[in-house]
């Protein structure tokens, strides 16, 4: 492990590495368990442990936590079941501006403006396949109550473990300079003597650690590229991918491969979509529910992509009422009926038909 955080410093941030005794000076240190791996925290420092499982946070980490600060530097880590070597075969570049677009889509879904995105770094290291990234975005809080604006650095590492599965370490910082130091933490990691039945512990140097991906075939890597592709361009369930992929000619199992690993927020994908629906016409809570269910969203990812949206079911009642009458003649009731059958409710559909005059 320290070989690939050593490598990722003096090719990356191109800063002398700071060790973590230099930050602790006059500080008690002790590691923390984290499963297969422990990390060495100080006094100062809040660390809050999750569990090893797909989608939640194993621990997130505040070095030096200072109460007052509106923005709180973090170092979080998370397992994957998915073997992320695959990115190599992606290419570094082509995945850190998927997941520098997915970053920015996830904080402009919670109210947070975010320009001026740029990939600053992207490397695929061969001998231990791990990938590290940089990205940098210019965000601002102020929708969401918070008088923050700031440009926002992230470091990631991507790293298989071994036997398939992969960590996902991230740093967050204001500074990159920050993040010189937050690495250190990075470094202290040391991995336990048995973690995944592997005989060599060294992790980094052991050649278990090399993922073997001659078993992925070349339509499952095509595939892969082309569910990212679909991705960039516009919001998807994870049926409706797979479906898309297998009109483009892929098999059933090449497209599930490529959505599988395509790195994708189903919820998040719901919230997209939701959006895009909402440009385009209006809907009502319940009709839009059914449209992305029928996008092949479960119900509780269609609930939550409408639900994130913050609409005025109210204003979206009025359009639609328009729409209608911009198409044909009703009556009142008629128009009032005709709502309710869109699935808004009595009060939304009253208020709808009234503001267009009737």
């Amino acid at each position: 492990m320290k070989k690939i955080l050593v490598l990722f410093l003096s090719l990356m941030l191109l800063m002398p590495v700071t060790v973590l005794g230099e930050v602790a000076s006059g500080l008690d240190t002790y590691p923390v368990n984290l499963g297969d791996f422990s990390i060495t925290v100080t006094s100062a420092d809040i660390i809050q442990k999750g569990e090893k499982a797909e989608g939640v946070l194993l621990f997130q980490l505040f070095p030096a936590y200072d109460e007052n600060s509106m923005f709180h530097s973090n170092i979080n880590g998370t397992w994957t079941a998915e073997d992320l070597s695959i990115i190599g075969e992606i290419g570094a570049e082509t995945y850190g501006n998927v997941v520098l677009e997915q970053t920015s889509q996830q904080l402009a879904s919670q109210g947070i403006a975010v320009s001026n995105t740029q990939l600053l770094y992207a490397e695929f290291d061969e001998e231990t396949q791990s990938t590290s990234l940089i990205v940098s975005m210019d965000v601002d809080y102020t929708a969401v109550g918070v008088d923050l604006v700031m440009t926002l650095y992230q470091v990631q590492m991507y790293i298989p473990f071994g036997d398939g599965s992969s960590y996902i370490f991230t740093i967050s910082s204001d500074t990159l300079e920050n993040t010189e130091t937050m690495m250190s933490y990075l470094e202290t990691m040391e991995f336990s003597s048995d973690p995944i039945n592997n005989t060599d512990t060294s992790f980094v140097e052991s050649s278990s650690n090399v993922v073997d991906t001659s078993s992925v075939t070349i339509g499952q890597k095509n595939a892969l590229r082309k569910a990212i592709d679909y991705l960039d361009y516009t919001a998807f369930s994870r049926s409706g991918l797979i479906d898309q992929l297998k009109f483009e000619g892929f098999t059933d199992s090449e497209a599930t491969y490529g959505v599988d690993h395509c790195g994708a927020d189903w919820n998040e994908q719901a919230i997209l979509k939701a959006r895009d629906y909402l440009d385009y016409t209006s809907f009502s809570r319940q009709g839009l529910i059914d449209q992305l269910e029928f996008e092949g969203f479960s119900n509780a990812q269609a609930v939550y992509g409408v639900d994130s949206c913050n609409v005025d079911w109210n204003e979206q009642a009025a359009k639609k009422a328009q729409d209608y009458l911009d198409y044909t003649s009703f009556s009142r009731q008629g128009l009032i009926d005709q709502l309710l059958y869109e699935g808004f409710s009595n009060e939304q559909a009253l208020y709808g038909v009234t503001a267009v005059g009737y």
